[in-house]
Parts: C-alpha cells; structure tokens; sequence
C-alpha cells in the first residue's frame, strides 16, 4: 500500500486541525458568517492551487507532492489568521459599541449661610450727639457731624466734645460729608451745593467752594479734596492750594440716587456711584487721580446698594450696603470684579 496521501485524506486533516485550533467564539461578526459559509459548503475537488503553474513538470507523484506542501501553507496562514483574530490582533470589529456620551450635571450651587451672630461691643464711653455721621480724624482729634448743620471735635483721650466748638453753618444747610487733617476741615453742604473749608483751630468758614448738586462724601487726600455729587451724578475735585475746583468727572446722568461715598487706595479714587431705582444693584466707579480718567465700572448683584462706605486693604476693597440691603460687598482691585 502507499503511504502517500490522497486529496481527501488531506482534506479531513485540515477539517479536523482547524477544529482544534478555532476559537470558541469567533471575534468578529464578519468572522462567524465567513466561517460558517465556507464550513457549510463541501469544498470542491479541484483546488484553487492546483491550476498553478509553477513552470516545472514533475511525475505525477512529485506533482502532488508539490500540492501537499501549498496545502501545509495555505493551512499554516490561515491557522495564524484565526490565532490573531482570536488574540485581538485583528481588525476593529465593524458593530463596536459606542462610548457613553459624558454629561454635565447642574453645578452645585452653595448652600445658604445664616448670618454670623453679632458680635457684643462694650463702650468705653457714651457721646450725646444727635445723628453723628461721617468721623474724621485730623491726626489730633475726632471730627463729625451730627443733627442737620453742626459740626464738632472730640477729644478721643476723654470722649468729649472739645470747648464750644461745635459750629452752625449756612442756615437750613445739611452736611452731607466730611474729612479732615492737620491744615483743616473739609465740609460738603446737600441743600446749598457748597463744600466749606474750614479753619483747623477756629472753625471758622474760610472759603466756600460751589461743586455738584446735592455733595455727599468728601475724601481729603494727597494734593486734592474729593466730592461725591449725589444728585449731580459727578465727582468734584478741588486743589487745596487754590481753593478752586480743577475737574468734574461725570459718572453718569443727575439724579436722584448718585455718587454717594468715596475713598482713596490702591492707587484710585473710588466711589459708590449710586443704586437702582429700588435701591439695589448700581456701581462702584474707579478713577485714575493722575489723569481724572475712570478706570473701571463694577457692577454689583442685586442684593447689594453701591450707596455705602469703603475700607480699603493692601488686597480688597470693601464697600457696605445701605437701605434695607444687609450685604457687604469685597472687591478684587486686580480684577475689578466683585
């Protein structure tokens, strides 16, 4: 009997070695169809390989020698095909999965704080004055305001008002601001539209300077004097030296609910250019003193009043509410944001 194999014999030694080294599960969808049509259909006797003409005529025997040996080719490929589908190493599957689609929730929004617990002060001691407003100190002494038209000096060593110096100004005036330093008294009048210089030892009205509708704040700094015109919509600047005004800057239309506070820091004038018609809201104006130019508008939210007093640190500005408003807004002078 002959040993050499017959075209079946090869064939079912292929089937039966292509069964031990399949996957169980094919890995892709292509794969399976692809296998199971080829499996479900008896291969044809005749070869594909066999019309190959190699250009070399053999016996018979060494013919089918030669075809064997395509046949052991063709098995290894297609063996290392399967090995490397099965690995991963193949094509992308062709039905994949698509990746979730990332969603953004609503932001956690912060909880509401209650309002800390005030804080209890005890005096040292107790003033009578009537409505004080707007303290200033000279470097010496306390001045302020109070009632409609007086202004006074307290000694902060014994917590009096200093003498009989208490004054009256233009009669039916009513003091809107102050400031003070060792060379005298700066004093804004809301009805008479005047700011009064007066005399650091006297009191006595040295020179009254006609500014904006309705002076409110009054800031004395380096080499001017400040004036927040509340119905004027403007800011009033004076020079010391001539008792004159030397520029008005306009912050916004005259009005009711204006220019209210202003301070000096950080390199700016800064003022509380006025609230909304419910008294909230509004803004807070910044001013070159260089070039009396505005800086910046900062806008504030609705529950707060640009109506209030400034403090100013080396790293924020901070400006308290008023009416009915119970916000204190901070300020980032880098950003000119609240």
């Amino acid at each position: 009997m002959s040993d050499t194999r017959m075209d079946r014999d090869v064939e079912h030694a292929l089937a039966a070695w292509m069964d031990a080294v399949a996957p169980d599960r094919p890995p892709s969808r292509l794969l399976e169809e692809t296998f199971a049509r080829t499996t479900a259909v008896r291969q044809a006797r005749v070869f594909p390989w066999q019309r190959l003409d190699l250009g070399i005529r053999r016996p018979a025997n060494g013919g089918r020698s030669a075809r064997l040996g395509l046949v052991a080719v063709a098995g290894v490929l297609l063996a290392a095909l399967l090995l490397g589908l099965g690995a991963g190493g193949g094509p992308s599957p062709t039905h994949s999965i698509p990746s979730p689609t990332p969603t953004i929730g609503p932001l956690p929004t912060e909880a509401a704080r209650p309002l800390p617990s005030a804080g209890l002060l005890t005096p040292d001691a107790a003033i009578p004055l009537v409505n004080p407003g707007w303290p200033s100190f000279d470097g010496t002494q306390l001045l302020l305001f109070h009632g409609a038209d007086l202004v006074s000096r307290v000694d902060p060593a014994t917590a009096k008002v200093v003498g009989d110096q208490s004054i009256v100004l233009d009669p039916g005036s009513h003091i809107g601001g102050i400031s003070a330093n060792g060379a005298g008294a700066w004093v804004s009048s809301q009805d008479a539209n005047f700011v009064y210089r007066l005399d650091p030892v006297t009191f006595a009205v040295i020179k009254k300077i006609p500014v904006g509708a309705a002076p409110g704040g009054v800031y004395l700094g380096d080499g001017a004097v400040w004036v927040a015109n509340l119905h004027g919509g403007s800011v009033t600047r004076i020079d010391p030296a001539t008792n004159k005004v030397v520029a008005t800057i306009v912050l916004g239309e005259p009005g009711p609910g204006g220019p209210h506070a202003i301070a000096e820091g950080l390199g700016s004038i800064w003022v509380s250019a006025g609230s909304g018609p419910d008294g909230s809201g509004g803004d807070v104006v910044r001013i070159d003193p260089a070039t009396n130019e505005i800086q910046a508008r900062i806008p504030l939210p609705a529950n707060a009043s640009a109506c209030g007093g400034f403090a100013i640190a080396a790293d924020a500005v901070w400006m308290s509410s008023c009416f009915d408003q119970q916000t204190l807004v901070r300020i980032d002078p880098a950003t000119n944001t609240v």
